[in-house]
């Protein structure tokens, strides 16, 4: 269910005007606006609500997915990296074929949620 009050920042960093998520070129310097949907996996995959913002940046778009609002800025994890997922990691040279990782967010009571890109 599109939102019509989900904002998009410009990529450009001189500019950073909001844009709604249909726009695909920003209305005020014309720069391309990138699309992020991103997959989720963890038991906190499911905690959320449509339309809930996830670490001032990420916003709930459904069923295991969400969409990166600031496209232009680099993602910090808020998380080290579990033991877990670094055999994952090694499968990079395969990265056409499996999703890579995007981010790690840390949420409350030290629960984690993976977003793939």
């Amino acid at each position: 269910m599109p939102n019509s009050s989900l904002k998009l920042y410009c990529p450009n960093l001189r500019c950073r005007a909001l844009n709604t998520e249909h726009d695909q070129f920003c209305q005020k310097c014309g720069s391309s606006l990138p699309k992020r949907w991103l997959w989720t996996v963890g038991p906190s995959a499911h905690a959320f609500q449509v339309g809930d913002v996830i670490g001032d940046r990420f916003v709930f778009r459904g069923p295991r997915v969400v969409f990166d609002t600031q496209p232009g800025l680099p993602v910090t994890m808020a998380a080290e990296l579990p033991d877990n997922l670094v055999p994952y990691l090694k499968l990079f040279p395969y990265r056409l074929h499996v999703p890579q990782v995007y981010t790690l967010l840390s949420l409350e009571e030290g629960r984690l949620l993976y977003c793939f890109f």
